[in-house]
């Protein structure tokens, strides 16, 4: 990929931004020689005179970069005019129907920096009101829509991140990386919370990308009502926390038993009120013996009626954590009948509260309480 006509640049001129195109730059043009263009040196940023770089390019080192904007997407351009992209991600966005005090997009973030020098932030390529927004090292914030302004449908987010997530980002669609591996390159040490919340109550939200390095999936798709994204090859490996993770996402219906379940410790509410999901577990059984809750896990998961006769539940305890180890387990989901008659549940010498209440669980079905067959 070369240096086109069309790429714009970055110059200061006496103390002003301006954006300029690759022809300004190798033809001359509206270029002044005093002007200076920003040239990334390791980790450092270093003003070059414009006059020197077009005339001759012996100033810069092969492992320079100028930063190049080319459509949406920045790229450090090496002196031989072959540009690496800079990572980034993409929020497609849908304000449609939002009132006028509601979050189109909500960030939260920590440990945020430069990569290469290169400030993180999120921009608006199509925004009339807004351009670009510059992280601190943590926060929050959110833009309603008009402080986006009418026809706003993207937001691009450039950085290294700790953490961040899109929690009640309303208007949020989609995300897309800029290439394969972006945000994985953008999140090099994840946050042992990273991915908590990440995209609950985002109702718009269709699709993520696959390669976020998830290290907690606790609520992470609470509320994405539309949501049913094949997620499947998602890498869940080292995730302890599936505490509500699809709570009423009332559209998703995806085979997720590939996923890594090894480390689950909390299972409760994971699918509450996921009325279309119905898939099959059960080859998540033997993996779930550190899983010391799974309360409501599948409470008003209308939907839901698969074998679970693998699973590996000794583990679970009416006393551990916050939530007793299998309250309300199947409680109103309303047509599951499968047998559990061999699940080990010495932890547990009667039947814990509501346990199947309301659902089609015959009595024969029911695990033999107090005993480890």
């Amino acid at each position: 990929m070369q240096l086109e006509a069309t790429d714009l640049l970055a110059i200061n001129r006496g103390g002003v931004n301006y954006k300029v195109t690759g022809a300004d730059l190798t033809q001359g043009g509206v270029i002044q020689p005093t002007d200076v263009v920003m040239v990334q040196r390791g980790s450092t940023l270093y003003k070059v005179a414009a006059g020197t770089l077009s005339s001759s390019f012996d100033v810069l080192e092969e492992t320079d970069f100028v930063l190049v904007q080319r459509g949406d997407e920045l790229y450090g351009l090496h002196p031989n005019f072959v540009p690496a992209l800079i990572p980034s991600f993409t929020m497609n966005l849908d304000s449609a129907g939002l009132g006028s005090s509601d979050r189109a997009i909500s960030i939260e973030w920590k440990g945020a920096r430069a990569p290469g020098g290169f400030a993180p932030q999120v921009q608006f390529p199509d925004s009339p009101n807004r351009n670009t927004y510059f992280f601190g090292a943590s926060g929050d914030t959110w833009f309603v829509p008009s402080q986006l302004g009418a026809g706003t449908s993207r937001a691009v987010i450039y950085g290294a991140f700790d953490y961040i997530n899109f929690e009640d980002s309303l208007a949020l669609v989609s995300m897309q990386e800029s290439a394969a591996g972006a945000i994985a390159s953008m999140i090099p040490t994840p946050a042992a919370n990273f991915g908590q919340k990440m995209f609950s109550r985002c109702p718009k939200l269709t699709t993520i990308p696959l390669g976020i390095p998830f290290k907690n999936l606790f609520g992470t798709f609470i509320g994405c009502e539309v949501f049913n994204q094949d997620i499947s090859t998602i890498n869940t490996t080292g995730v302890e926390d599936f505490y509500s993770c699809f709570v009423d996402c009332i559209a998703f219906d995806q085979d997720i038993s590939p996923w890594d379940v090894s480390s689950a410790t909390e299972m409760a509410f994971m699918f509450a009120g996921a009325a279309s999901f119905n898939q099959n577990l059960n080859s998540w059984g033997p993996l779930l013996s550190n899983v010391f809750t799974f309360s409501r896990m599948f409470q008003n998961a209308s939907s839901y009626n698969q074998p679970m006769n693998l699973w590996d539940v000794s583990g679970a305890s009416p006393t551990q954590g916050s939530l007793p180890g299998m309250d309300d387990f199947f409680f109103n989901a309303t047509v599951f009948n499968q047998d559990l008659s061999g699940w080990c549940v010495t932890n547990f010498p009667q039947k814990p509260f509501n346990f199947a209440d309301g659902s089609a669980l015959e009595a024969n079905n029911y695990p033999v309480w107090g005993t480890c067959p």
